[in-house]
């Protein structure tokens, strides 16, 4: 089954790539080009997410300016550029948790500073990093804690220490 996920998924890569159109040219002088909405990475990282969230809808790349509004024109330059990884969102459209993609480039600090902004507005951020963006079980474990849904059970891992037990136990 996991080596199934795997070739899937680097398929699935190998398709966003594909999809992404390379045309080249200028509107006024301009060189626009496109470029693949998500990394490898974070590829990866969605299709792990979509698996775990369901039913809930994953949306990547979400402008913070479309999650927060301010009368303050200096408030919002602080988070009018910005970009949250991946929203969840249920069947009305109502966002239930905002999840970040973390990696060793990010800074703790700004970190901090985004959730601050994005709690006020009444969001709550899961910061994703290491094991846990890899492991289907260990996100799925995150995901809904994050979302205060009871943990899924799973079936125990095989090996042959527990087959042995069970025959002894007969």
């Amino acid at each position: 089954m996991g080596i199934v996920l795997i070739v899937a998924i680097v398929v699935l890569i190998g398709l966003g790539y594909a999809c992404s159109p390379r045309i080249k040219g200028g509107h006024r002088g301009l060189s626009i080009t496109s470029r693949a909405l998500l990394t490898e990475r974070e590829v990866v990282f969605w299709h792990l997410l979509r698996r775990t969230a369901a039913p809930l809808y994953v949306m990547p790349q979400v402008a913070m300016g479309a999650l927060l509004q301010t009368d303050s024109m200096t408030t919002r330059n602080r988070f009018d550029r910005k970009i949250v990884d991946f929203v969840l969102l249920d069947d009305h459209g109502c966002v239930r948790l905002l999840v970040e993609l973390d990696d060793r480039m990010h800074d703790a600090g700004l970190d901090a500073e985004r959730d601050a902004m994005t709690a006020q507005a009444g969001y709550h951020t899961l910061r994703i990093n290491g094991v846990a963006a890899r492991d289907l079980h260990v996100l799925t474990a995150a995901v809904d804690d994050a979302l205060g849904r009871a943990p899924r059970w799973s079936p125990p891992e095989f090996s042959p220490a527990t087959s042995r037990h069970r025959e002894r136990n007969r």
